[in-house]
């Protein structure tokens, strides 16, 4: 980027839609008919410098513990909804074969699909060529916000 560039884009920011949906870093969860909620202010020089395209990400919630200790439930994701090929061990968005929204590291294994929980203690999912039909990418994960824990004070 330019200097020229990086002044323009200063103190600018872009808009990025965000829905009330929860991928489910576990079983599902279904997203059908989310409510949109305010959207979320990303610096543009960020947003740029990523290759990203505010108009094509979504910012979404994560529940569920499958996903730890990448993602932890009430995280806020970025979904970037133009890059649905798939990259061997990058985390996804995607509708299951079961309709739910879901959050998990996708692997192929020859004619198959890994779906891989971080977590130790969940169980690696595997889909069939038919199975992988039936999915949709919804986009890859390319930014993630720590809820931070609340800690109840001790009397």
């Amino acid at each position: 980027m330019s200097n020229h560039e990086a002044i323009a884009f200063e103190g600018e920011f872009v808009r990025v839609r965000r829905f009330d949906v929860q991928l489910s870093a576990g079983p599902g969860h279904n997203g059908e008919n989310a409510a949109e909620l305010a959207p979320l202010a990303f610096r543009a020089k960020w947003m740029f410098e990523q290759g990203l395209d505010a108009e094509k990400c979504v910012a979404v919630s994560v529940t569920g513990e499958s996903m730890l200790p990448t993602l932890h439930p009430g995280d806020l994701v970025l979904v970037d909804r133009s890059k649905s090929d798939l990259r061997d061990s990058e985390i996804y968005a995607l509708v299951d074969i079961a309709g739910d929204v879901r959050v998990k590291r996708l692997e192929r294994l020859k004619d198959r699909l890994l779906l891989r929980s971080e977590n130790v203690t969940f169980p690696t999912e595997m889909r069939t060529p038919s199975e992988v039909e039936q999915m949709t990418i919804i986009g890859r994960v390319v930014w993630g916000a720590h809820r931070p824990t609340v800690v109840k004070s001790r009397k």
